[in-house]
């Protein structure tokens, strides 16, 4: 069997990703769809297992990685890449044709570069859309999927990926699937939840370390670099953290408490300052969220009081989670509790979100009020109960909690107590 990630139970199968796939075309099916053409870094990685680092990075190159898959049929999906990319989807896609096309960077060897192609291979300035809408058209052909109804991620593709696509096959009638997409993916498979727990693992390490390091005037940005540092040492310790791609923290502290600062009172921390976390890495392609409270010295009373009754909500948000539970459900074990303990002007969009492929860490179903979404084994979502008033300071409790076949188990292992910040 194929492999994407050669690492301790981080491995993918291509039997993993025939499941995958077989979810997908059931839901393709329901909704009467011939196919399915695939545009944006999660859902082009979660039908073919290859991250384009392209697509997944520069937001400018959505439209110019894709996956078409037949509902129907013995055929392939068909990954279609720049050639600057194509032997490592070649090598990383698990069962799929790839077809690339030229791009402006020169992949051939020195011996090809030592002869005159001729003009068969007239590079780009960047690439051609004419290059990637020929093979999508040809594509669509193959697989059979030149009208009808096919769906694609209408939500989120650029304008002029549309165009194209409705060039390539004018008869066909596109369909978002978008929220379908979602609704499959928050069922995780092992691996996928065992990526998911590296990279929750390696932000942990970024936190414990940052948090040692940060003393008596430590600033913001001291911290961010802190959490680097102690991403980037862990990551290093285990073949499970080979496919490291990025990290990211937002970090708070004192009165600097407003989401993504990285600047402030150039005096840094002080005694009785919290420092709060918001932070997380991407392993094979899965980014985790989650985040925790540090103090340096004493707390405020008050700041103790608010810690401790949000974290007994979190308590009670994560008691409420089984399977056959309502999304909605969890949102109002939280809600109930703060505004029953002392705190009725404490207002939360949601307590928590799916996790897994996006940029954007924050996927559907939300645990939030109006979110009806049934509860699943397999499910993982980031359960936070945060603060981030710079009167008192940045609070943050969040973790990967998975909904098992009889309730629910934290991924994330930090202590949730208020921790101790300084060497």
């Amino acid at each position: 069997m194929t492999s994407t990630i050669d690492a301790d139970g981080v491995t993918a199968t291509s039997s993993d990703r025939a499941t995958i796939r077989s979810r997908v075309r059931e839901r393709m099916r329901e909704q009467g769809l011939a196919g399915y053409v695939a545009f944006t870094p999660s859902n082009v990685a979660y039908l073919s297992g290859f991250v384009s680092y392209f697509l997944s990075t520069w937001w400018r190159m959505h439209g110019t990685v894709m996956v078409a898959m037949a509902t129907d049929g013995d055929l392939p999906p068909v990954l279609i890449v720049g050639d600057a990319e194509g032997e490592a989807a070649r090598g990383a896609s698990v069962d799929c044709d790839v077809v690339d096309y030229p791009m402006w960077v020169e992949t051939r060897g020195y011996a090809d570069i030592l002869r005159d192609p001729g003009s068969e291979l007239r590079r780009p300035s960047q690439w051609r859309d004419e290059d990637i809408a020929d093979r999508l058209a040809a594509s669509l052909r193959e697989l059979g999927l030149t009208s009808g109804r096919v769906g694609t991620d209408l939500r989120y593709i650029p304008h002029h990926a549309f165009q194209m696509l409705q060039a390539s096959a004018p008869d066909v009638e596109w369909v978002d699937l978008s929220d379908a997409m979602y609704d499959v993916r928050s069922v995780k498979l092992p691996f996928e939840i065992e990526r998911l727990r590296a990279a929750s693992e390696l932000a942990e390490a970024g936190m414990s370390h940052a948090a040692r390091q940060a003393g008596v005037g430590a600033t913001v940005a001291d911290v961010r670099s802190f959490y680097f540092e102690g991403v980037a040492g862990a990551s290093r310790t285990a073949t499970r953290y080979r496919d490291l791609a990025d990290m990211w923290v937002l970090p708070g502290m004192g009165s600097q408490a407003p989401i993504g600062a990285v600047a402030g009172d150039a005096s840094g921390m002080r005694p009785g300052d919290l420092l709060k976390f918001d932070c997380g890495t991407t392993v094979g392609g899965y980014r985790s969220d989650h985040g925790r409270t540090f103090v340096l010295g004493e707390p405020s009373r008050e700041a103790a009081t608010l810690y401790q009754h949000l974290s007994t909500a979190h308590e009670h948000a994560v008691a409420a989670m089984r399977p056959g539970a309502l999304a909605s459900d969890v949102f109002e074990a939280a809600d109930a509790y703060m505004h029953g303990h002392g705190y009725p002007g404490y207002r939360r969009g949601h307590f928590g979100h799916s996790v897994g492929l996006d940029s954007f860490h924050e996927e559907p179903p939300f645990l939030a009020a109006e979110d009806r979404t049934p509860l699943k084994q397999g499910m993982v979502f980031a359960v936070e109960t945060p603060f981030y008033g710079a009167d008192l300071g940045p609070i943050m409790l969040e973790d990967l909690v998975l909904v098992t076949a009889d309730g629910a188990e934290f991924v994330t292992h930090l202590p949730r107590t208020l921790m101790p910040a300084g060497g």
